[in-house]
């Protein structure tokens, strides 16, 4: 019988879910197992036999799942978070072109004309000023949400090694089972085992390593060096004030 497996993460929703539980059939079956092997079957090199390597052969499918769910959800993330840093420069370079220009105040002694060009001038001070105030606002916010973004696509990383650490948890577990029942089995005093190992509670373990890096703790590479000119955001003064 397939154990139900626990539902799956919001983070990686296309990924496998968490491994089930080992229960008390799947323990009874795998130690059956074992006893079955005593009567017939060696482990292996590393310790296996072809139960243990069937249920490695599963983890396996399970990692490469989970793999391929990562790297489709971090590639998103990957173009979202350069989008953000093309908008990062743009508006790190508008700030830097930005300049207030400096004025006096008008005075009564001037003339109304020189007055009323000095206060076109601090309207236009004034405007610059809130251009600016604008930019490095959305600027801020701009820089964290690719700190969010970033902080995420650690998140999805440890998702992953999670969600297949729980599954190698799962194969240890049946494995440890599967070698008590063979260790019983040829133990047993009748009927006599057809095998005969001198030490078996010597016998190598078997284990599964992972084939990626990010089961111990490495994050995939940037799939995303930069945003084509095509998908670059169209930046202007009146859209920044919009959207504050």
């Amino acid at each position: 019988m397939k154990a139900r497996a626990f539902p799956s993460t919001h983070l990686l929703p296309q990924a496998p879910a968490m491994a089930p539980k080992v229960g008390f059939w799947q323990r009874l079956v795998m130690r059956r197992a074992g006893r079955r092997s005593a009567a017939t079957t060696p482990p292996d090199a590393q310790g296996h036999h072809p139960a243990t390597l069937a249920l490695a052969a599963e983890v396996a499918r399970v990692e490469a799942e989970i793999h391929t769910a990562l790297v489709m959800t971090v590639e998103s993330l990957d173009r979202t978070i350069a989008r953000s840093e093309t908008q990062i420069r743009l508006l790190s370079a508008r700030l830097v072109e930005t300049t207030v220009p400096q004025v006096e105040d008008p005075a009564e002694s001037m003339t109304a004309t020189k007055q009323d060009a000095i206060r076109v001038q601090q309207t236009k001070a004034q405007e610059a000023l809130a251009r600016r105030a604008a930019a490095q606002h959305k600027l801020d916010e701009v820089k964290g949400q690719v700190a969010e973004l970033s902080e995420r696509r650690e998140h999805l990383h440890t998702t992953a090694a999670g969600i297949l650490a729980s599954w190698v948890a799962r194969f240890e577990a049946l494995s440890a089972h599967h070698r008590s029942g063979f260790i019983r089995g040829l133990t047993r005093r009748f009927p006599a085992p057809v095998l005969s190992i001198q030490d078996p509670k010597n016998l190598p373990m078997p284990n599964y390593r992972a084939r990626h890096a990010w089961a111990g703790g490495e994050q995939l590479p940037v799939t995303i060096t930069q945003v084509r000119p095509t998908e670059q955001p169209t930046l202007t003064w009146s859209h920044l004030q919009w959207e504050l």
